[in-house]
């Protein structure tokens, strides 16, 4: 889809090498990609300074999982002063089977313990309690588990 949009974008999956993926950074550190595309591998140890946005399309199983996602992108780098992190929530679906709503809360758990290091935590909640209302989770709970 990336490709279609006119995107120079590299995946980086378990079949490529070491040498391979460094080479790939390499590429989007000197801009000649444009975004890298990956499921689980930039999960650990694997980082990506250069990187100024991040789309987190997929939810993790843990707390450590999301940290380290967030640090792939949050790392320093020269010239950077900031990164801009989206985090893509699934709050609903065709029903409101009990597994669905036990996935908003789980959804919303994370965004709303991912708002509290962001820097724009304010609007950040105040869409997020919206979101928790339309949903029917308890914000108020989230913040209990945390």
């Amino acid at each position: 889809m990336l490709h279609r949009l006119g995107w120079r974008s590299s995946r980086i999956t378990a079949e490529e090498s070491l040498k391979e993926r460094e080479s790939l950074l390499e590429g989007l550190r000197r801009r000649s990609i444009d975004a890298v595309v990956s499921i689980k591998v930039l999960d650990e140890g694997i980082d990506v300074p250069v990187c100024r946005r991040a789309y987190l399309l997929a939810s993790q199983s843990s707390d450590r999982q999301g940290i380290q996602r967030r640090g792939r992108v949050l790392r320093k780098a020269e010239g950077k002063d900031g990164a801009d992190l989206y985090d893509f929530l699934v709050t609903g679906g065709a029903t409101q089977s009990k597994s669905m709503q036990n996935l908003a809360r789980k959804e919303m758990r994370r965004a709303w313990s991912f708002s509290n290091d962001a820097a724009n935590v304010e609007p950040v909640r105040l869409e997020l309690r919206s979101i928790a209302e339309r949903t029917g989770v308890d914000v108020e709970k989230l913040d209990e588990k945390l």
